[in-house]
C-alpha cells in the first residue's frame, strides 16, 4: 500500500534549513538565474541501504522535491501536472499490488511548490516538499544478498522566461548605420530564468525597410530530457509523456514558445518561422538545442522613432530527470537451506 506525504518548506521556515536554490546570489538582470528547475533526491534512509528477505521488516522511499527555479509547480499554478514513478524494481516482490502503486501525481500528493525568486535584493529561495511511498516490504526468501537499484522517475511542466533588447527605428533603411542610441545588426543581451530550458544568442538583423529579423537558440542545460507540455497534448500524447523512449515517443524534444515585443506587441506584428499562430508555436530540439527566427513587422512605428524595446520570451514544456540509489536485499539465513528443511 502507498502512502503519500507532501511537506512544504515555505517561507516562514527558511531560517530552519530550507536548501538555497543553486548558490546564484546575482543581482544583475530580472531573473535569478540558474540549470534547474526542480531538484530532487532521496530522503535520509528512505530508502534503508540494507532491507532484509522473507518480509523481515517494512521501509519507505522518500523523494525530495525543491523548486529551484523560477516557475511555480502543481495543481492551481500555471505548471499544473506532474508525477513520481518508482522504477526497477518489482512491486510484487515488495509487497505492492501493481505499479500503480509506485506512481503518484502532484495532485494525488498535493505537491504545490513556490519558485526562486529575489525580494527587495534577496533571493528567496523556491518552497520544498516531501514525497514518500510507505509499506514496502521484500518477499521472497532469497538465497545469498542481492543488490537492487531503485529509481524514481520526477516528470514535471515547467516554464522558462527571458528577456532581450532589440533596437527599433522607423525607417531601418536609412538609419541602419546610425548606432547613437542603439544598433539594428549584431547580438542583443538576453537573460533567463532559472529553468531546465535556457535562451541564448538572441541576434537582431533588418531585412528591410520595416522589417526586421531576431534568432535565438533554445537549449536543453538541465540534464533531463524535455517533452512537449502535458497541458497542450491531447489524450495519445500525453500517454507518452516522459516516456524514454526518443524513436518513438512524437512529443518528446518538443516545447512551446511564445514571443512578444514590447508592452502587449502594439504595433508590431510578429511572425516565427514554423508557428502555426504567428507568435507562438511549437519547436522541435532532437539534438538538445535549436535555432527560433522570428520577422517583426515594424510599418506603424511612429516616425523619427529610435527605441529600445523589450524581447520577451516564454518557454512551455514537460522535463523529466531521475534520481537512483542502490539497495542491498541481505539473506537473513547462514546460506543455502533445502526447502522444507527451514
Amino acid at each position: 500500500m502507498k502512502y503519500y506525504v507532501a511537506i512544504a518548506c515555505t517561507l516562514l521556515f527558511l531560517a530552519a534549513g530550507c536548501a538555497s536554490s543553486d548558490g546564484n546570489d546575482s543581482t544583475s538582470g530580472p531573473f535569478v538565474g540558474g540549470s534547474g528547475g526542480l531538484a530532487a533526491s532521496f530522503a535520509e534512509a528512505m530508502p534503508p541501504p540494507v532491507v532484509f528477505d522473507d518480509a523481515q521488516g517494512e521501509f519507505g522511499i522518500g523523494i525530495v522535491l525543491q523548486n529551484i527555479g523560477e516557475s511555480s509547480i502543481g495543481p492551481g499554478t500555471l505548471n499544473p501536472y506532474g508525477h513520481i514513478e518508482i522504477i526497477g524494481i518489482t512491486p510484487q516482490n515488495y509487497g505492492l499490488f501493481s505499479q500503480r502503486d509506485l506512481f503518484v501525481t502532484f495532485a494525488e500528493a498535493d505537491v504545490v511548490l513556490e519558485p526562486t525568486r529575489r525580494i527587495d535584493g534577496r533571493i528567496i529561495p523556491g518552497e520544498s516538499t516531501l514525497v514518500s511511498f510507505e509499506g514496502l516490504t521484500y518477499v521472497p526468501n532469497i538465497f545469498g544478498d542481492k543488490t537492487e537499484t531503485i529509481r524514481a522517475n520526477i516528470c514535471y511542466e515547467y516554464r522558462t522566461y527571458a528577456q532581450g533588447s532589440v533596437c527599433i527605428k522607423d525607417n531601418l533603411l536609412e538609419l541602419a548605420t546610425d548606432d547613437s542610441i542603439c544598433s539594428l545588426s549584431g547580438a542583443k543581451q538576453v537573460s533567463s530564468s532559472a529553468a531546465p530550458i535556457q535562451v541564448r544568442n538572441l541576434v537582431q538583423t533588418p531585412v528591410g525597410r520595416d522589417r526586421i529579423q531576431v534568432t535565438f537558440n533554445v537549449v536543453n542545460v538541465g540534464g533531463g530530457n524535455v517533452y512537449q507540455p502535458y497541458s497542450l497534448s491531447g489524450p495519445a500524447d500525453r500517454s507518452a509523456i516522459c516516456s524514454p523512449s526518443a524513436g518513438v515517443n512524437r512529443a518528446r524534444d518538443i516545447i512551446h514558445a511564445r514571443v512578444t515585443l514590447g508592452a502587449s506587441n502594439l504595433g508590431f506584428d510578429i511572425s516565427c518561422q514554423g508557428f502555426t499562430g504567428g507568435n507562438e508555436g511549437f519547436v522541435r530540439m532532437p539534438q538538445g538545442s535549436a535555432t527560433v527566427t522570428c520577422t517583426v513587422n515594424t510599418r506603424d512605428v511612429d516616425a523619427g522613432r529610435v527605441a529600445i524595446e523589450n524581447f520577451n520570451i516564454e518557454l512551455f514544456y514537460t522535463y523529466m530527470q531521475f534520481i537512483q540509489t542502490p539497495i542491498v536485499i541481505r539473506d537473513t539465513e547462514l546460506g543455502f537451506v533445502e526447502p522444507g528443511l527451514q
